[in-house]
């Protein structure tokens, strides 16, 4: 990421995964890691290389897409990877879909100095 030194601008995309309690307690924590795996995978094949996606706690995820100049790229980059994270999977032959909830923000550092 170069938000700092070099200004380069970020996005930041929170996505937190509608439905994944049900998939644990329906159909185990296996089948729900198995979803997380799944899921992990098509944000990293969405967001590309040079971008970073972080599970930040149960069904919550961080993406951080680098060198974002045009916030109208960055928000079609963010409906690709809620699209992708919707298409349906099956796990143990039982249809799984997920809706994400999600936030997404455009920014530009004009930090100088590195935060403390």
């Amino acid at each position: 990421m170069h938000a700092w030194p070099t200004k380069t601008p970020v996005a930041v995309l929170y996505i937190d995964l509608d439905r994944y309690k049900a998939i644990n307690d329906t159909l185990g924590h296996q089948a729900g890691d198995q979803v997380l795996v799944e899921v992990s995978r098509r944000f990293r094949d969405t967001i590309g290389p040079g971008n970073i996606a972080s599970r930040v706690g149960g069904d919550e995820f961080i993406l951080l897409l680098d060198n974002q100049t045009d916030p109208k790229k960055s928000g079609m980059i963010a409906r690709k990877v809620l699209a992708a994270v919707e298409r349906p999977s099956s796990c143990r032959s039982a249809p799984i879909s997920r809706r994400p909830a999600s936030a997404w923000r455009f920014h530009r550092s004009t930090a100088t100095t590195p935060p403390r």
